[in-house]
């Protein structure tokens, strides 16, 4: 069997970023149909603006309080890929 060197931290990062991107599209689609197509820039400021606060705590907390800071910026600010790929497209 072939060893990947996928650690778990790793899989568990993955696995945030894409649920943020998954989440970004959802929300933005949704705020579009009430807001029109500048309802994606809102979501993207809002979603910088909530994972800020995360991001920091990356910078202030010790390793193993800041690893655990780190997932939900993963999720929350990810949210910007899941509609900027929309806009490219």
């Amino acid at each position: 069997m072939v060893k990947l060197g996928l650690s778990c931290q790793s899989v568990l990062t993955f696995k945030n970023c894409f649920t943020g991107v998954l989440l970004g599209g959802f929300i933005s689609d949704r705020f579009v149909v009430r807001s029109g197509p500048h309802g994606r820039i809102f979501v993207l400021i809002a979603s910088q603006i909530l994972a800020a606060p995360f991001a920091a705590g990356a910078l202030l907390f010790s390793p193993p309080m800041a690893y655990i800071s780190l997932l939900p910026t993963y999720i929350i600010g990810m949210q910007t890929f899941g509609f900027i790929a929309f806009i490219q497209i």
